[in-house]
C-alpha cells in the first residue's frame, strides 16, 4: 500500500487517511497481508516538504509523519519500505532532498522512528536495478551493514525487479549477494516484459533457492492495469485469465526449486537488465533522468528528459517516468 506524502499529508499536519483506511480495512477483513510503501523517497513529495532546508525542522517533520502513519496502522502491516530508491548505479548514496538536508542520518532517523512506533513490523530498504551482482547491489549491502552496525534497524532489503524480457538470468547471483547483508530479502515489485514463463520461473526459483528470500510480490494483477501497460508484463491478461507464467510459478512453488544457488562473486558483474543513467537525475531540472526515474508531473522540480533510448512517459498528471 503506497503511503505517498502528497496524498497522505499534502499540507503540513493535514493527514488524509480515508483512502488508506479503506484499503487496510478491506485487506484485514479478507485476510490479506499489507506491505507499506514508503517514507523516505525523493518523489511525490509536496512542495511544503521540499521547501524545508534546515535539519531540525525536516527531522521533526519526518518523525511526525512516520509516527502518525505507523501508529494508525500499528499491528496491521507486516512490512514497510521505510527507505526507497536511494542508491545510485555505482553504489553511492543518491543525492535527494532528504540526503541533501539530513545526510545519511535521514535513513537512521526514519528506521529508528518506525521501530519505536511498531517493534514488530519488518522494516525494509527498497530499490531497483538490484537484478545482478552489480555495484548497486554492493552499495545497498554496504549501507545496510552500516545502518545495522550498532543494533539492528533494517530487517530486510527489497529488490523491485522490473525486468526486461530475458532479463532474469542475474536474479540468483543478485539474491545471493544481497543475502550477505545479513537481513531478509524480498522481491517487492516483480514484473517482466513479455511475461515469459521461463523468466518468471527463474526469478521464483532464485528466491526459493535463497534461504534469506522470504517473499515475491508481483507489481499488479492484469496487464492493462500495469504501470507498464504495453509490455504485457504481469500474470493475468485483460480478461483476468492466468497466463503460462502464473502456472509456471505455481509449479515451482509446488515442487520446490532444485537449482544450486550461485556463489556470490567477489566483485560486481557487468550484467544488468536496464540501462543506468549516464548523467545526474532530478534536482533543479538539470541533467537527464535514468531508466525508471521520474521525469515530470505537476510541481515536479527535477529533470524532464531521459537518457537514451528512454522516453518521458505520462502515467498520470502527477507522475511521468522514463520508460
Amino acid at each position: 500500500m503506497r503511503f505517498q506524502w502528497d496524498t497522505i499529508e499534502a499540507s503540513r499536519g493535514g493527514f488524509n487517511f480515508a483512502p488508506f483506511d479503506f484499503l487496510v480495512n478491506w485487506a484485514t477483513t479478507n485476510g490479506k497481508k499489507i506491505r507499506g510503501h514508503t517514507f523516505v523517497w525523493d518523489q511525490q513529495l509536496p512542495s511544503w516538504v521540499t521547501a524545508i532546508n534546515d535539519a531540525p525542522t525536516l527531522t521533526s517533520v519526518l518523525q511526525n509523519h512516520i509516527t502518525q502513519v505507523m501508529t494508525r496502522y500499528k499491528g496491521k502491516l507486516y512490512a514497510v519500505d521505510v527507505v526507497n530508491e536511494h542508491i545510485n548505479e555505482d553504489g553511492s548514496i543518491k543525492s535527494t532532498h532528504w540526503t541533501q538536508v539530513l545526510g545519511n542520518n535521514a535513513f537512521t532517523i526514519a528506521f529508528q522512528t518506525a521501530r519505536q512506533v511498531d517493534p514488530n513490523v519488518k522494516l525494509y530498504i527498497n530499490d531497483y536495478n538490484l537484478d545482478s551482482n552489480n555495484a548497486k547491489v554492493q552499495g545497498i549491502v554496504r549501507l545496510v551493514k552500516q545502518l545495522n552496525a550498532n543494533g539492528k534497524l533494517v530487517d530486510g532489503i527489497g529488490t523491485q525487479m522490473h525486468l526486461s524480457a530475458g532479463g532474469a538470468g542475474g536474479a540468483q547471483a543478485a539474491l545471493t549477494a544481497l543475502a550477505a547483508a545479513g537481513v531478509d530479502i524480498a522481491i517487492t515489485e516483480l514484473d517482466i516484459a513479455g511475461a515469459a514463463a521461463a523468466d518468471y520461473q527463474s526469478v521464483v526459483k532464485a528466491c526459493v533457492n535463497t534461504p534469506q528470500c522470504v517473499s515475491v510480490t508481483v507489481w499488479g494483477v492484469r496487464d492493462p492495469d500495469s504501470w507498464r501497460p504495453t509490455t504485457n508484463c504481469l500474470l493475468f491478461d485483460s480478461n483476468w485469465q492466468a497466463k503460462p507464467a502464473y502456472t509456471g510459478i505455481v509449479s515451482v512453488l509446488s515442487a520446490g526449486a532444485t537449482a544450486t544457488p550461485t556463489t556470490p562473486a567477489q566483485s560486481p558483474t557487468t550484467t544488468t537488465t536496464t540501462t543506468p543513467a549516464s548523467s545526474p537525475t532530478g534536482g533543479g531540472g538539470s541533467g537527464a533522468a535514468g531508466h525508471w526515474d521520474q521525469c515530470g508531473g505537476i510541481d515536479w522540480p527535477g529533470a524532464t528528459t531521459c537518457v537514451a533510448p528512454f522516453t518521458c512517459t505520462e502515467l498520470n498528471p502527477w507522475y511521468f517516468q522514463c520508460l
